[in-house]
C-alpha cells in the first residue's frame, strides 16, 4: 500500500523563539502565560521542540532532502538494504 506523502511546513512563517517566557535555566517562567497558538514557535519553551519542528525532524531523518541531514543513511535507504 503506497504511503501518502506529508508536505513538510512552511518554516518562513514560524518564529524562532520560544513560545513562552523563559528563566535562566531555559524553561518556561511558571504561571507566565504561553503563545496562543503553539504551533507559530519552533520551540516552546528553550529546549522543547513543538510539533511542527518534530515532525520535520521525523520526515527529514525518514527521507533526507538534503545530504547534509542525515550520514551516511536516512531511514528509507535503511529499510532498502538487503541482509
Amino acid at each position: 500500500m503506497p504511503t501518502k506523502k506529508k508536505k513538510l511546513p512552511d518554516y518562513k512563517k514560524y518564529q524562532a523563539r520560544p513560545c513562552c517566557p523563559v528563566k535562566d535555566d531555559s524553561q518556561c517562567i511558571p504561571n507566565s502565560t504561553p503563545c496562543p497558538t503553539r504551533t507559530s514557535s519552533t520551540y516552546f519553551d528553550s529546549v522543547h521542540p513543538t510539533e511542527p519542528n518534530n515532525i520535520a525532524i521525523a520526515t527529514r531523518s525518514y527521507k533526507a532532502l538534503l545530504p547534509t541531514d542525515v550520514y551516511p543513511y536516512d531511514i528509507h535507504q535503511l529499510t532498502q538494504v538487503k541482509l
